[in-house]
């Protein structure tokens, strides 16, 4: 699995600079972890004003993207609006510190054209808390875990005659941002969270990983989001595709979780509200 090195709880990931993947990692033999020199040569700061004019073009034509044919039946419904939310989150606080008497600058990514992973995700952590309910779900789960929602599973792990057991799970998401080339990728997980350590025996397989003792991580889709410039009219256009779809065991319903996250971001599929930004 060709994991980039962000925010993924994996034993073998080392220390990796936020915005890197694995891919991205410098050339020199004996390094290990990098500088930062690549990023920053990379990185341009923008004053709050400047950071919320580039944006709007850039939110109309992520919510007005070309969708790969290839890129499956999600893509659309879900990880799209997840990505227009981090831009809602970003116009947000970009707007807060627009209106602060202290000066401040934001951090956009030459390479991609996006603001910063680093920003996206950090003021998605701010709004969280301005925020309630299944939107503070949603921003909870940029680069963390969050809890979706409580479920119960009848066990009969460790017990004579099949007698079953209710085993108390917390269903979990999780979305992850990095760079990979001049693209955006946006990776979503599942995960089932129990202090019953029985929970191991259902869903320590092949296809997940674990990330602590109580904590199991399912990766399952990752989608591209790259910008074209149109050559005669200099118009941005964003095309959205596939990155990734891992193939998982029928003990985790995908289908139903996704229909769920879909139903939840929705509503983030239209003009961003506030911030400054206009439709």
């Amino acid at each position: 699995m060709d994991y980039d090195a962000v925010g993924l709880d994996f034993d073998d990931a080392l220390v990796y600079p936020r915005e890197h993947s694995i891919s991205d990692m410098p050339s020199a033999p004996d390094n290990i972890v990098s500088s930062g020199e690549d990023i920053l040569s990379r990185i341009r700061f923008l004053t709050a004003e400047e950071s919320l004019t580039r944006l709007e073009p850039l939110v109309d034509a992520v919510r007005n993207c070309r969708v790969a044919h290839d890129a499956g039946k999600w893509v659309s419904s879900l990880m799209k609006p997840a990505f227009l939310l981090l831009l809602e989150a970003h116009a947000k606080a970009v707007s807060y510190l627009k209106d602060s008497p202290a000066p401040s600058l934001v951090p956009w990514d030459e390479r991609t054209g996006f603001p910063s992973v680093s920003a996206l995700f950090g003021d998605a952590g701010w709004w969280r808390k301005q925020s309630e309910g299944t939107e503070k779900i949603l921003l909870s789960s940029c680069g963390d875990w969050a809890v979706w929602k409580r479920e119960t599973l009848q066990c009969a792990c460790g017990r004579l005659r099949s007698r079953l057991r209710p085993l108390e799970l917390d269903i979990m998401i999780r979305h992850d941002l990095s760079t990979k080339d001049d693209g955006m990728v946006l990776r979503v997980s599942g995960g089932v969270k129990s202090s019953d350590k029985a929970f191991r025996h259902h869903f320590g397989k092949e296809w997940a990983y674990r990330v602590n003792d109580t904590l199991i991580g399912i990766p399952l889709d990752a989608c591209l989001l790259r910008i074209r410039k149109k050559a005669v009219s200099g118009t941005i256009e964003v095309e959205i595709r596939k990155f990734s779809e891992e193939k998982i065991g029928e003990e985790f319903n995908r289908e139903a979780l996704y229909r769920m996250l879909s139903d939840a971001l929705g509503g983030w599929d239209r003009p961003v509200r506030g911030g400054g930004v206009a439709a």
